[in-house]
């Protein structure tokens, strides 16, 4: 069995979850298992080790996340339900989050964004291809009308949305900060629109003009940072889809 200290942080941690309405199993490494909350469990958490023990004592959503990768524990049985305890956990990194704001004001914020951008985005587009909609590869969230509907159905709805309400149609044009895969870009163009986006990322810029080839002189892709972005055209639209929240004071 495991002593006491184990034993403690098992207790803080199903302290801290009891009031959950979701109830799950909490298998030990020695397999002993404990439920947690009340009812059926949806779903079954292994800890294999020591470490996934200390890991879930601490109450971190970072150093539970970490142990997880590391195959310090496995989770059996539906995943969604587990999500649940997110609202349970800390992730206090007071240090990250100062740096955070302290970085743009030493390097500037185009700068910071440049090597955020980089580490992100920087990589072969075909391992983000490999996870994105085969037939509208977005990284944004589509509109549904129904449970069974596609993927690919709900972001083609999202962006006749976008064009409708941007007034979008044949000769407009459309301005779009960060255009990721091109979806939307490959979406107003056989509107008619004249497409112009703006990214930051080299690799971006290189796969979008091979990805939107065939509309030829009816797109232009930017390398700059929409901070520093001097526009060559008069737009008669905007479009930002999942890069605001990337925006200092994006809300003022």
């Amino acid at each position: 069995m495991f002593g006491l200290s184990a034993s403690g942080l098992i207790d803080k941690f199903a302290n801290r979850l009891s009031g959950m309405e979701t109830s799950f199993t909490l298998k030990m490494p020695d397999g002993s298992e404990r439920l947690m909350g009340n009812g059926e469990p949806k779903f079954e958490i292994a800890l294999n080790n020591q470490r996934a023990v200390r890991a879930m004592g601490s109450l971190d959503e970072a150093n539970i996340g970490e142990s997880y990768l590391k195959g310090d524990f496995d989770i059996n049985g539906d995943l969604l339900e587990m999500f649940a305890l997110r609202g349970s956990m800390d992730d206090r990194h007071p240090m990250v989050t100062a740096w955070r704001f302290i970085q743009p004001l030493l390097f500037g914020q185009v700068h910071t964004n440049r090597q955020a951008i980089s580490s992100h985005y920087d990589v072969d587009p075909k391992m983000f291809l490999s996870f994105l909609d085969k037939k509208v590869p977005a990284y944004t969230q589509g509109v549904y009308e129904s449970d069974d509907e596609t993927l690919s159905a709900a972001m083609e709805r999202k962006f006749d949305y976008t064009v409708e309400m941007c007034e979008l149609g044949p000769r407009k044009k459309v301005l779009e900060i960060g255009p990721g895969w091109g979806a939307f870009a490959r979406h107003a163009l056989r509107e008619g629109v004249e497409f112009t986006g703006v990214t930051n990322s080299p690799t971006s810029q290189t796969y979008l003009n091979e990805f939107l080839g065939e509309f030829a002189d009816h797109f232009r892709i930017d390398f700059v940072d929409i901070l520093a972005y001097e526009p060559k055209d008069k737009y008669d639209a905007i479009v930002i889809m999942g890069v605001i929240e990337h925006i200092p004071n994006y809300m003022a």
